[in-house]
């Protein structure tokens, strides 16, 4: 029988040879389990009202494309500009399973606030997982991304989903994607709101990540971070 998450011929319960998801016969129909997948021990922790973005060295900076990063009492207010991805990545980490975690809010609209997990080099080009959260629209969404110097394709595993625990514009949302072996888990807020499976990408490093919501006017957008971290999965 084939595997519903990859596509294997030789799939049988209680596990694919292939993907190792682990699988259930229901009605003579193999259907994927989805794990249960708690935080464990502390990875990376940054309190942004006292240290620096991811791969910063500093709280306070300007670039010449016009982003900004600013001290505020509340972490640091990011301003993007000029292209449509900004990434902060935790640069001596990289991890398969673990639970990637951020607390932040839109200053500005058409903006989506996110977390990148498994996040590696191919070239010039990067693939990553993004949870991706639109603060307007109150919506989230699970992606396989592969980013190029030019552009970011992607693919959507749970496609933008409506959501009241999303907090607004001006609000704060704790954004948390759960990674573990081909499965993939969204919690906003203290809610779960997706999960899927996915036997793509293996390991990675893991940030935080900004993105001006397409075919919206090029002007600067803001959000302010409050605090990252990078946890375990638990056992």
């Amino acid at each position: 029988m084939k595997c519903p998450v990859c596509g294997g011929p030789n799939a049988r319960v209680p596990e694919c040879p292939d993907c190792r998801v682990v699988l259930t016969n229901e009605s003579g129909l193999l259907v994927a389990t989805q794990p249960i997948i708690r935080r464990g021990d502390v990875l990376a922790s940054r309190d942004l009202r006292a240290s620096p973005l991811p791969g910063e060295s500093q709280r306070q900076w300007s670039r010449i494309d016009g982003r900004a990063a600013h001290v505020d009492p509340r972490g640091i207010v990011v301003t993007t500009a000029g292209t449509r991805e900004n990434v902060f990545i935790e640069p001596w980490m990289r991890v398969r399973d673990a639970s990637v975690r951020a607390a932040m809010a839109a200053i500005d609209g058409d903006l989506w606030l996110g977390v990148v997990a498994r996040r590696e080099p191919i070239g010039e080009a990067r693939t990553f997982y993004s949870l991706d959260v639109w603060p307007e629209r109150q919506s989230v969404r699970i992606a396989r991304c592969v980013a190029t110097p030019q552009t970011t394709h992607v693919f959507d595993l749970v496609p933008w989903t409506p959501s009241s625990a999303i907090a607004r514009v001006g609000e704060w949302n704790e954004i948390e994607l759960r990674v573990q072996g081909s499965a993939l888990e969204a919690w906003i807020n203290g809610a779960r709101i997706g999960a899927v499976h996915d036997p793509v990408l293996g390991i990675g490093s893991t940030g935080i990540r900004l993105t001006r919501a397409p075919n919206t006017a090029d002007v600067p957008r803001r959000a302010c971070c409050a605090g990252f971290e990078v946890t375990m999965v638990a056992a």
